[in-house]
């Protein structure tokens, strides 16, 4: 949960060139944040804090990454 809070608390401050950001990480980078993301989403309560902001960073990570990443997350039993 530290490692979460940590994640959105970076999203939610980082601001500009997000695509850029987004294309100077690797694959498996992508995905774990990814990874973060959809668990960030489901945990009761950050919506009202963090929602539009992770969303937003979904969509972006998706232009990038392409649904591949999606899909790589979603069958991955390993979680974040």
């Amino acid at each position: 949960d530290l490692i979460l809070q940590t994640v959105v608390s970076v999203l939610n401050n980082t601001k500009g060139t997000v695509p850029n950001i987004l294309k100077s990480l690797s694959q498996d980078a992508r995905d774990t944040l990814m990874k973060y993301i959809y668990k960030g989403m489901g945990v009761p309560g950050w919506g009202d804090v963090s929602g539009n902001v992770l969303l937003a960073w979904q969509e972006k990570l998706t232009e990038v990454a392409g649904t591949g990443c999606i899909v790589r997350v979603m069958s991955d039993p390993r979680t974040a």
